[in-house]
């Protein structure tokens, strides 16, 4: 943790590229005054982020590390984050926008992704009143990390259809190598 304070460290692509994740999963939402969970939420940068443009509403954070908790936690005492795994955890609360940003990057070792993302997305669209916005890295790429596991956009979108909610919008125009996605109720 203490390496992610350095923003020119090993982590500097992610001070870039966090706060332009943070703006596409908010451009086409309407979440000032809203209450937002952030699943996945780590330091809470998503909170920041939305603290800077003015936003003003309720956020709580969920995420499965305990230390990342505790450092959010640390650093904005005024809000409320859970530590806990947001897919087997029983979540009473409905929040206006459930989002997430980064969360489906990193190849699992002991689970297939793609059923991964399926099923949290089904929760979070069951825990949202208004939607969902989440960001993925695309299979529509040149060059793929080993560690790292690229969405195929139109195999999501189809789950998505069928599933879950076709009133969704897909953003490919942000990074190269990642999309947003919407789904509006």
């Amino acid at each position: 943790a203490e390496k992610w304070w350095d923003k020119n460290g090993d982590f500097k692509p992610l001070h870039v590229i966090n706060p332009l994740r943070a703006k596409y999963i908010e451009d086409k939402i309407t979440c000032n005054g809203k209450e937002i969970l952030d699943v996945g939420c780590g330091f809470a940068d998503m909170y920041v982020y939305l603290k800077q443009i003015g936003w003003k509403g309720n956020y709580e954070g969920i995420d499965i590390n305990s230390n990342l908790v505790e450092i959010a936690t640390n650093l904005h005492p005024d809000v409320k984050f859970q530590n806990k795994d947001f897919l087997s955890s029983n979540i009473s609360n409905k929040y206006d926008w459930v989002l997430s940003s980064g969360i489906f990057n990193a190849q699992l070792l002991h689970e297939d992704n793609m059923k991964y993302i399926k099923n949290m997305l089904k929760k979070m669209y069951q825990t949202s009143l208004k939607g969902v916005s989440s960001d993925f890295m695309s299979t529509y790429v040149d060059f793929q990390h080993p560690d790292a596991y690229h969405t195929n956009p139109s195999e999501l979108l189809e789950f998505l259809k069928s599933e879950i909610n076709t009133n969704q919008v897909i953003r490919m125009d942000y990074l190269q190598y990642e999309f947003c996605v919407y789904l509006k109720k």
